[in-house]
């Protein structure tokens, strides 16, 4: 019995291990690309949706094989076509984001952009629909801090956070987006005409106010799914004690190493976009403290050749 206790008391200081895969300005881009910002004469390729869904499929099965959490997260920006959206294929859209069973995604600018409320008159689509109807079809979980929709029936698909709680770690997540969206929502109509169906909060003050909701809760570990922008990101990280972890996207820079605020410590993480690059982190967490007492983070980029599941027949043999 003695036994069994210290046993159980050794395991519960095991350090606890969470995986996030992380997307974001994806732009409807899930096919397979040439990548010649590395070589323009022998560009290698990249693999698109085939390859991000292998290596998710792989993370998968090694997170479920040693008991480690995996998330995977989009910050928005995932719906393609030109900003026109003519060449825009809502279905497919769908069906990659759906297929590769995404947990959690946030309402980026495109989104807003492409598929516009009541307030917007004009319609860029084919087949124009409206933002509820396209986010009606995701299976994932939407989060979004700083939207407010006057059509109540957003409360049931979009939520302001969201909480976790893995092995006694209380995971918060939330999602901003651009408090400049109406800038370009709005930028050929005249915006004294248009009603109120959804407005857009100040960045700071939304940020702050959900930290504070989700310390409140009892949350340990903060992630932010990003859709404002390289620098402003960094002002959030600054200005906002209590965030642990920024994935950020809309404008800006991609970055292959992770930065760190000096000040809080906040870790924030970009990809480049176009599905050119896939963020991959691993957080340890220490279940005493309950914070976070190492990462390994790797930018990937998704070669067909690295990420390409083989066929039966290939992998005869072997070991």
């Amino acid at each position: 019995m003695k036994l069994a206790i210290l046993l159980s008391f050794l395991i519960s200081l095991k350090p606890v291990k969470i995986e996030i895969i992380h997307t974001s300005n994806i732009v409807g881009n899930f096919g397979k690309s040439r990548a010649t910002w590395i070589n323009p004469d022998f560009p290698p390729v990249l693999g698109g949706f085939e390859s991000l869904s292998e290596l998710v499929t792989r993370e998968r099965e090694r997170c479920e094989k040693n008991g480690i959490l995996l998330l995977l997260l989009d910050s928005g920006n995932f719906t393609g076509g030109f900003i026109t959206g003519n060449t825009l294929i809502v279905d497919s859209i769908v069906n990659y984001m759906n297929s590769l069973n995404y947990d959690y995604i946030n309402i980026g600018v495109r989104e807003l952009i492409l598929f516009p409320e009541k307030s917007r008159n004009v319609d860029y689509l084919p087949q124009p629909m409206s933002l509820f109807d396209y986010l009606s079809k995701f299976k994932a979980k939407f989060v979004s801090s700083n939207i407010i929709f006057s059509d109540p029936r957003y409360n049931d698909i979009v939520l302001p956070y969201d909480i976790i709680d893995y092995k006694g770690i209380k995971i918060g997540i939330f999602g901003l987006v651009s408090e400049n969206t109406p800038a370009f929502i709005y930028q050929d109509i005249d915006i004294s005409k248009c009603d109120e169906s959804l407005r857009i909060l100040r960045e700071y003050e939304s940020a702050k106010k959900t930290v504070q909701t989700l310390k409140e809760k009892g949350c340990d570990l903060i992630i932010m799914l990003s859709s404002i922008g390289y620098y402003r990101e960094r002002f959030l990280a600054r200005d906002v004690p209590g965030i642990d972890l920024i994935l950020g996207g809309f404008d800006g820079f991609g970055e292959r190493q992770a930065y760190v605020d000096p000040v809080n410590h906040t870790i924030i993480l970009r990809n480049y976009d176009y599905l050119s690059q896939i963020g991959k982190i691993v957080l340890t967490i220490d279940p005493k403290a309950k914070t976070i007492i190492d990462f390994d983070y790797t930018a990937i980029t998704p070669f067909e050749e690295e990420f390409t599941p083989l066929a039966p027949v290939e992998m005869e043999g072997e070991e």
